[in-house]
């Protein structure tokens, strides 16, 4: 039980800021699918899915590494991020000059500035995972609203009154994440952390044998993600781009609340690995995590109609019908994400690789198969059937490391209902909204033990942490 009270202490602080943060950045969906056109957006979401692909192969992900040498007891902290920090310097390097020669070339005017996002978003991920990893959860969360405050107010200022567009959209990413360094430089005081002298050949060979098998699987997710975006663009245009890209916004919600599980997931995953009974706790805690975004989900998925109408531009309305199978999809890699821990805890990253390659050669095939036949919809439906089986996948796969115990009817009547769920809402059949409705109630009901034990734990936690303010 300690463990999952200090698990569920790390969900708060981490909460605190991921939901401040990005509830600020959800908010602004209206905003900016009324500033921007749909070319415009559709625009954006291409160059920061470029940004996705190139990042990982500039940096060599050392990110990943640095928080995962971190995070060991015995490991030499300076040492970590001082090897961080000199890949980067790198990467930064080949970058500027990479994007120059592009630029003299090509004249293209979102080269330099999308240049700098990365640039800035590689310092700013090395020093934030390092601060993650060293315990420094108050400050790292802090950070995080600190960063998309800035990066908030800056849009507005160029998009609204400085009217620079797409320009602007990145510019306002990139003086968040430059205050963002500055601030972890200051309150951390990252320059006691970087000592190139203490630098050891071994470290490093043994940060990029983790690192290193990560740029091929980055590769894998930005191939899911990103060839959605490709053939829409190619069979439809860039206009119904932009309804694809926004219609990813509001499912956003339950990425939010995952990613908050999966900060501090991670850091109990690391700490506690090498226990005896890490079956138990990773079984345990998947049982929880499954019941909690199966419900939230279907939940999201019923209401997606009414929350595009009031969130979105009248413009991008007709982007609600695919949020209902995203929403399958996000349940789903939400599950393959769980798994994943398993590799990066136990440092077989290659393992990692191996699953989502397979994955991303799927997603493919069925894009250039659904995408001909049943329209843009047939991306969401190829990453959601991607996604089920990179799950399965994991699901198998990772028993050879820990003996994760599934409920499997559970799991499968689970997934069924959702599956039907997804139809049914984005198809409006006569009467779905009674449909939907006892959807909904019958997955609370398969999951009602899981679902009753996370509200008992939650009130257990809550009122251990009032009486203990109480007595000081």
């Amino acid at each position: 039980m300690e463990r999952e009270k200090k698990l569920a202490k790390n969900i708060v602080i981490f909460a605190i800021g991921s939901f401040s943060s990005k509830l600020l950045q959800f908010l602004l969906i209206p905003f900016y699918t009324r500033v921007l056109s749909n070319s415009e957006y559709g625009t954006i979401d291409i160059l920061q899915n470029i940004a996705t692909l190139l990042i990982p192969i500039i940096s060599l992900t050392i990110s990943e590494a640095v928080f995962r040498y971190a995070m060991d007891k015995n490991s030499n902290k300076k040492e970590v991020l001082s090897i961080g920090i000199i890949i980067s310097i790198i990467g930064t390097v080949a970058i500027l000059i990479i994007s120059a020669i592009i630029f003299k070339i090509t004249q293209y005017e979102y080269v330099l500035v999308l240049a700098f996002y990365i640039i800035t978003n590689i310092i700013r991920t090395i020093i934030s995972q390092f601060t993650r990893a060293i315990n420094r959860v108050a400050m790292y969360t802090a950070d995080n609203v600190l960063n998309v405050l800035i990066t908030v107010l800056c849009n507005i200022l160029f998009l609204t009154v400085l009217h620079l567009g797409i320009n602007g959209y990145l510019m306002g990413y990139i003086v968040g994440n430059s205050v963002s360094i500055a601030f972890l430089f200051i309150t951390i005081k990252i320059h006691k952390y970087i000592s190139f002298k203490e630098i050891k050949k071994d470290t490093v060979k043994g940060m990029l044998r983790f690192s290193i098998p990560l740029i091929p699987n980055s590769i894998c997710w930005w191939i899911t993600n990103f060839t959605d975006r490709v053939m829409i663009i190619a069979f439809y245009g860039t206009a119904e781009n932009g309804l694809y890209a926004v219609s990813h916004k509001i499912p956003t919600v339950v990425t939010i609340v995952v990613d908050v599980f999966f900060q501090a997931w991670q850091i109990s995953a690391n700490k506690e690995f090498d226990q005896k009974d890490i079956s138990n706790f990773y079984s345990n805690i998947f049982k929880y995590l499954f019941a909690f975004v199966f419900v939230i989900c279907a939940t999201i998925m019923s209401f997606s109609q009414i929350i595009t109408k009031i969130i979105v531009g009248q413009e991008f309305i007709e982007s609600w019908k695919y949020m209902p199978t995203i929403l399958l999809g996000t349940a789903f890699f939400s599950m393959a994400q769980y798994l994943g821990s398993v590799y990066t805890a136990s440092k077989n990253t290659k393992m990692a690789f191996v699953t989502n390659i397979t994955a991303a050669i799927l997603n493919i095939f069925l894009n250039i198969v659904f995408l001909k036949y049943i329209g843009t919809i047939g991306a969401a439906v190829a990453t959601a059937i991607c996604y089920l089986f990179l799950w399965i996948y994991r699901m198998k796969n990772t028993k050879k490391i820990v003996n994760i115990q599934y409920d499997i009817p559970r799991i499968i009547s689970t997934v069924l209902l959702l599956i039907i769920n997804s139809v049914i809402v984005t198809t409006q059949i006569t009467f779905w909204y009674i449909y939907t409705t006892i959807i909904i109630l019958l997955i609370i009901a398969i999951n009602r033990e899981c679902i009753i034990n996370l509200i008992k734990t939650t009130v257990t936690l809550i009122k251990e942490k009032t009486l203990i303010k109480k007595k000081v």
